[in-house]
């Protein structure tokens, strides 16, 4: 049996987490011990990898930063008693984490990065930090897994070894994201939505890089040719003011009693299947889960050409230049004049390509075979 480490600050609800507890859930637990090991201790998404055989989550329970050292010594202790044969970073800091202390025991150490060609202005000093300390020992690690080609293309960009990078996308859970009528009616009862109303939708957290504004101008241009469409922003996290600053711009732009802000929602499921067409505006991106969870739920997609984003859609939706109210209004335009039937033909050719190309099953199936490989050519 192979035992694996991985390594994650915390598993609170997030992309990065959200896929760590699908991919160990779907390994084979007869084949993989699995150790989960965060650096903070929570997180709703740990109970998702109760009562599976084989699998374990522990943490390190660490402080504040001046609980740094400790937080280290407990877990090389740690990595030291469950003699892994493979410890596994998830994101920048963990992975400079796993290098640390997975090299000295002479452990098989793979990262897990999910980094696009954000511009690292845009991270905070920490960040910055672990992105470059990552390009300095990236050439140390066995094998560095990356979530989408760009990301790949962007690390490899920085200095990792082309040859250790593999590319293993996304996996989608399409049991749970499916088309479903009463879910679609119970997000649009919560909305204050009817039946039959046309909804054009953006799920994305508040975050500049989301880029609203351009949803909104689209918006805007679109509703007067469309006076009816509905317009619906499900996310949140981003700062108040910056939450003001687009409602101010939707006010500014005549539209504000067309859009709802819908916020956070723990049933995604429902939002996404509450939507006739889902939007990505990104100006930039790795690989979209918003858009992968849409077309599992059968809702046909415009993407910005950012990320991974064109190649997760193929030519099940329409993809355009990233900050291009126009582009984004007429590709609109052209899906919402589709008739019903043509929609709902889409959207089952979305769904069919999430479920032949980016499922749990295909990611569980790739990472663990490029593991396997790893430790019987160690």
């Amino acid at each position: 049996m192979i035992r694996i480490v991985f390594l994650i600050s915390s598993l609170q609800r997030g992309g990065a987490e959200k896929q760590l507890t699908l991919l160990v859930r779907g390994l084979d637990h007869a084949k993989f011990h699995c150790s989960v090991v965060t650096t903070y201790d929570g997180g709703e998404l740990a109970h998702e990898l109760d009562d599976l055989e084989n699998v374990e989550v522990l943490s390190l329970g660490k402080g504040g930063r001046s609980d740094s050292v400790r937080a280290l010594i407990q877990l090389v202790r740690l990595i030291r008693s469950l003699k892994p044969d493979i410890v596994h970073g998830y994101l920048d800091s963990s992975n400079v984490l796993a290098l640390v202390v997975g090299k000295p025991l002479r452990t098989q150490v793979v990262w897990g990065v999910r980094a696009s060609s954000l511009d690292s202005i845009q991270l905070d000093f920490a960040s910055r930090c672990y992105r470059r300390l990552g390009a300095l020992l990236s050439s140390q690690v066995d094998l560095v897994i990356a979530n989408s080609r760009a990301g790949r293309t962007y690390v490899t960009s920085l200095g990792y070894p082309p040859e250790r990078v593999i590319t293993i996308p996304n996996g989608f859970e399409v049991d749970r994201f499916a088309p479903d009528p009463l879910a679609r009616l119970r997000a649009r009862s919560t909305w204050g939505i009817g039946a039959d109303d046309v909804v054009v939708g953006l799920v994305a957290r508040l975050d500049p890089i989301k880029d609203h504004p351009t949803f909104l101008r689209a918006a805007a241009l679109l509703l007067q040719r469309m006076p009816g469409i509905t317009f619906v922003c499900v996310g949140g996290g981003g700062s108040s003011q910056y939450e003001h600053e687009l409602k101010e711009l939707a006010r500014d732009l005549a539209i504000d009693e067309r859009v709802i802000w819908a916020g956070e929602t723990t049933d995604m499921q429902a939002a996404h299947n509450a939507l006739d067409v889902a939007s990505l505006v990104s100006t930039s991106e790795g690989f979209a889960n918003a858009v992968g969870e849409a077309m599992a739920c059968g809702v046909p997609c415009v993407v910005t050409d950012v990320g991974d984003s064109a190649e997760i859609v193929g030519d099940t939706g329409i993809v355009i230049p990233r900050g291009d109210p126009n582009a984004l209004c007429d590709a609109w335009y052209t899906m919402l004049t589709y008739s019903s039937d043509e929609r709902t033909a889409m959207g089952i050719k979305a769904r069919r390509r999430i479920q032949e190309h980016f499922s749990v099953a295909a990611l569980a199936e790739n990472t663990s075979r490029a593991l396997m490989a790893l430790v019987h050519d160690s």
